[in-house]
């Protein structure tokens, strides 16, 4: 077992049968949008020390000495996917803010209830439908949602409004600082020992038998033993304070606060 405190979130940590409770999911995002080429030519190293496959090509081990210095803790990058069977990819790099942190009740089920009804619709939703979620949005708090259909899609909600939305997570949320439990290696090792990786497309071509149904058992539930072990209440008293934590050292990616977005995100559409 490992902590974790920044790095490369895999998205199936939310997938466990016991709640949301020390879970990412859902989780208000904090941060920003990143392309995959800005994201890979930062964090190769953070990559290639969480993938057991990219390890063993060591493809990526002359960057492992730059990226252990790049993040901080409570920095976690992640690919998160939406939009039902459009899978719709999206990489975010900040900080999360779960559900499960939450200090007032009231907030937390009524946002559970909303995404319950939102996670039922694939693609873009009627307009009546999007209208009913923005009035339910601002009752919680000043929750608007930006870019109208383009964002309000299953699984990933763009928020606006940070002047007034920033004081309010910080008022009622905390972010997740560091995570426990096993490391990609000794998850990826306990479903070698079911299925090598040599032999990992040719079980792949036949997702139902029993062998491959074993292999994605053990690989999924090493990953729900994951959970989040410290959070923090969030320092920065503006945008302008966030933008200035988050930029990366040595000029790599210097963060503008026009550029931090806030979202709503919650079960993982793979």
């Amino acid at each position: 077992m490992t902590k974790k405190r920044n790095g490369i979130i895999r998205t199936y940590i939310d997938r466990a049968d016991d709640g949301i409770e020390n879970l990412l999911y859902p989780s208000f995002f904090l941060g920003q949008e990143l392309a995959y080429d800005v994201f890979h030519s930062i964090w190769a190293a953070t990559i290639a020390s969480e993938s057991p496959l990219i390890n063993r090509n060591n493809q990526l081990a002359a960057d492992k000495e730059l990226g252990a210095t790049l993040l901080k803790d409570g920095q976690y990058a992640m690919f998160h996917q939406y939009g039902g069977t459009a899978c719709s990819p999206i990489i975010l790099f900040g900080i999360f803010l779960p559900l499960s942190t939450c200090s007032d009740p009231a907030i937390s089920k009524k946002i559970t209830r909303l995404i319950e009804r939102i996670g039922q619709t694939f693609g873009e939703p009627p307009n009546e439908s999007l209208q009913q979620w923005k009035s339910e949005l601002l009752d919680i708090g000043p929750l608007t949602i930006a870019h109208e259909k383009k964002s309000a899609r299953e699984a990933f909600i763009r928020l606006s409004n940070l002047s007034e939305l920033h004081p309010w997570l910080k008022t009622h949320f905390k972010y997740a600082v560091e995570f426990s439990g096993p490391d990609s290696t000794e998850i990826q090792a306990e479903s070698d020992a079911i299925i090598p990786l040599s032999e990992i497309d040719r079980h792949k071509a036949n997702p139902s038998s029993e062998i491959w149904k074993q292999y994605a058992s053990a690989l999924t539930r090493g990953f729900r033993e994951r959970r989040i072990s410290e959070t923090a209440s969030l320092p920065w008293d503006n945008i302008d304070q966030f933008a200035s934590w988050l930029t990366r050292g040595s000029g790599l990616l210097q963060v503008n606060p026009r550029d931090i977005r806030a979202s709503l995100i919650w079960e993982n559409s793979d």
